[in-house]
């Protein structure tokens, strides 16, 4: 992303450079290697140094560092920082750091504190003044190193070598590199546990079980929906007597008096239309929040008991987990609110207008019923927003506009604005042929559906005319039937309609119940629960360590150390050594390879992790990670 049109050679060389390579090259996928979101396969120290060769492959005349080796350790640090020595000859580089070590070199070194330049000189200039520069060396122990000749961080990796450990370069710092394949039994049995409730038949009758406390309101929603089918039919049927009101001879009198008759019932009708459908979308509109609000919290609670390894999984990422939440849970309310109610109002509208019409004229109801599926598409074509299968076809530029967003910074200092807009557009679809063919198709379909109306007019007629002829039905039978059949497919192209929508909640309950039902590998309340204080010694004995999802690649092998009671320890190493991965040991983020029954492990005053409860352990620890998250709120919570 740093130069568009950069060789091959070119991000080789600037990975290189930036001392990127190495890691990239023991990646399976090499620089073809997928990141997750935010570059979370990746410690700390890698995303660095990618975030270096990506300046560097522009070849730029003006180079910006703002601590742009913070997050490297000190060897990989010094061999970093020659090469952007090297990498700066030139060009103008404008250099922010707070390890002074970094900035040695420079032409000049400007200290500023409030906003103002209180020094500038070189390095030996300020420090020869004793001035502020001064006392942040001093601060820094740079000054010691400077007379002392301090041996850096190469000898502590001996050092620590000597505990015991043996370390594997290609690792995670603070989240060193994401797993990508399982081969553990627990996974095995999970994934034969997921494939289990994928094959059940009726998702949604277990979601449906959820809403087991709003049964009641349920009943009365579906009782409603069921009365409001009776009404819409019985006005059909009172609709099709204005036809009487049209053909018929009556004198002026009384025809005034059968349509005050009809005006009066349809009036009537129409109140009582009126409050049975309030009721039924009240209460089923009540059903289907709760249960939505209900399946939310139970799902998100679910996310937070799962283990550590489980968000290590491409499945899960926070953007996947998130999805769940705002849309999967939601979607259940089709299954619960007022769409039930639609549903049954159609099916129940259906019976009772198939009733009626076979009861003027069966043979003509069979007629008009030939044509029931067309009239029905009709309803559908009608009501359906079909823009929304275009904006399900422009989300795919969601994830660009969004990837582009968030990093808004880079894309703006790096120039790529024309870039992201032209991939955006193309992932929206902007190229529109010249002869689109879903387009072509549903013209057709919809031109197809909405002429049978008249053709079905013209067959009730003529059929109709046949049996009148034959003195089976009168004039009038034919406006029933003819009014029935028309008015019950509407109603089913209105609930037809809902349909794409229902395969959408069952695949959301699929995926709820599957994990709702999941149980978490390390319950934080599963263990024992020391009721004497916890003196802070912690041993480590023989510890093995791969993650869940990469058994292939050994963390830690043989890693002894005991930490006495009160004592300063610090591990040090290079970035992607495993020292991270020591700490989310002792918190019991992941469990080791070891037995339990073993004598090897992580001990906690003499007691093995895996026998205390994940809860308790953490209760006793104070944590602050490489790349601390801060949560949305005041600083004082």
């Amino acid at each position: 992303m740093g130069n568009l049109d950069a060789s091959m050679k070119e991000i080789i060389q600037a990975a290189e450079l930036s001392e990127a390579a190495e890691f990239i090259n023991r990646m399976p996928e090499g620089y073809d290697t997928w990141l997750n979101e935010g570059g979370a396969k990746l410690s700390g120290g890698q995303r660095q140094r990618l975030a270096i060769a990506r300046a560097l492959v522009r070849h730029p005349r003006i180079l910006l560092l703002d601590e742009a080796t913070s997050a490297l350790d000190t060897r990989t640090e010094k061999s970093v920082q020659r090469s952007l020595d090297q990498a700066g000859f030139g060009r103008t580089v404008l250099m922010v750091a707070h390890r002074l070590t970094t900035v040695r070199e420079a032409d000049l070194i400007v200290v500023m504190k409030d906003g103002i330049i209180i020094e500038q000189g070189t390095h030996d200039k300020l420090r020869a003044k004793k001035g502020q520069y001064y006392r942040m060396l001093q601060a820094q122990g740079l000054l010691k190193e400077e007379t002392a000749k301090i041996e850096t961080a190469t000898t502590n990796l001996a050092d620590l070598e000597k505990m015991g450990v043996k370390f594997f370069t290609d690792k995670r710092d603070e989240y060193d590199d994401l797993p990508e394949k399982s081969a553990s039994k627990s996974e095995a049995e999970e994934e034969e546990v997921k494939a289990k409730l994928f094959r059940r038949k009726y998702p949604m009758l277990q979601a449906l079980k959820l809403n087991k406390r709003e049964y009641p309101y349920l009943f009365i929603g579906l009782l409603m929906a069921i009365a409001v089918s009776i009404i819409e039919a019985l006005f059909a049927l009172v609709y099709s007597d204005m036809f009487d009101l049209a053909l018929m001879i009556f004198t002026p009198k009384k025809m005034q008096r059968k349509a005050n008759t009809l005006a009066i019932t349809m009036t009537v009708l129409g109140i009582l239309r009126m409050i049975a459908t309030f009721i039924q979308r009240t209460m089923l509109g009540i059903a289907g929040e709760r249960l939505t609000r209900r399946v939310r919290g139970m799902l998100f609670k679910t996310i937070l008991k799962q283990e550590v390894a489980w968000f290590d999984k491409h499945e899960n990422q926070p953007g996947v987990l998130t999805a769940r939440l705002a849309a999967d849970a939601p979607s259940l309310e089709k299954i619960s609110g007022t769409q039930l109610g639609v549903m049954l109002e159609a099916t129940c509208l259906v019976i009772v207008s198939l009733a009626i019409a076979c009861k003027y004229s069966w043979k003509l109801t069979l007629v008009n019923l030939a044509f029931f599926p067309f009239l029905v598409l009709a309803s559908i074509l009608q009501l359906k927003d079909f823009s929304s299968s275009e904006r399900k076809k422009h989300m795919a530029g969601v994830s660009i506009a969004q990837e582009a967003i968030n990093a808004h910074r880079v894309v703006t200092s790096f120039g790529l604005e024309g870039y992201y807009s032209q991939l955006f557009l193309e992932k929206c679809g902007q190229k529109i042929p010249f002869i689109d063919l879903p387009n072509l198709f549903f013209s057709l379909v919809s031109t197809i559906a909405q002429s049978m109306q008249y053709f079905q007019m013209a067959a009730s007629f003529k059929v109709g005319a046949v049996l009148l002829r034959q003195k089976e039905i009168g004039v009038f039978t034919v406006f029933r039937v003819f009014t029935m059949i028309s008015f019950s497919a509407q109603g089913v192209g209105r609930a037809a309609s809902f349909l794409p929508d229902l395969k959408t909640a069952n695949a959301g309950a699929r995926q709820i119940m599957s994990l709702l039902e999941r149980p978490s590998e390390m319950e934080v309340d599963s263990g024992d629960h020391p009721n004497k204080p916890f003196s802070g010694k912690i041993e480590f004995k023989d510890v093995c360590f791969a993650y869940p999802d990469r058994k292939y690649v050994k963390i830690l092998e043989g890693f002894n150390h005991t930490v006495e009671p009160g004592a300063s320890v610090a591990l040090v190493g290079q970035s992607g050594c495993g020292k991270s991965t020591i700490l989310q040991l002792i918190e019991r983020f992941y469990d080791t390879d070891n037995s339990e029954k073993s004598g090897e492990g992580v001990f906690l005053d003499g007691k093995n992790v895996k026998m205390l409860a994940p809860e308790w352990i953490r209760q006793q620890i104070g944590v602050v990670f490489q790349n601390p998250d801060l949560f949305d709120i005041s600083i004082k919570e």
